[in-house]
């Protein structure tokens, strides 16, 4: 279940992480990123492009294609 979502693009990474993660710290960050944390303390700052690729938020690196189209 998806809970803390402020908007529609961090519901959407959220959903995409959840299809791809198990076990992560899921924590909604300001505007339209998402921060997942593991279980050694890796962390990675998510977000979604303009054509829906999820992307590392602080390097621009694309981790799926169009992954988060709804």
């Amino acid at each position: 279940m998806i809970k803390g979502a402020k908007t529609i693009t961090q519901y959407k990474i959220m959903r995409w992480i959840e299809e791809h993660f198990i076990d992560v710290l899921i924590e909604p960050q300001k505007g339209n990123s998402v921060k997942i944390t593991d279980s050694v303390g890796e962390s990675i700052t998510i977000t979604i492009n303009g054509t829906g690729d999820v992307i590392d938020a602080l390097s621009g690196e694309i981790l799926d294609r169009e992954g988060a189209r709804v």
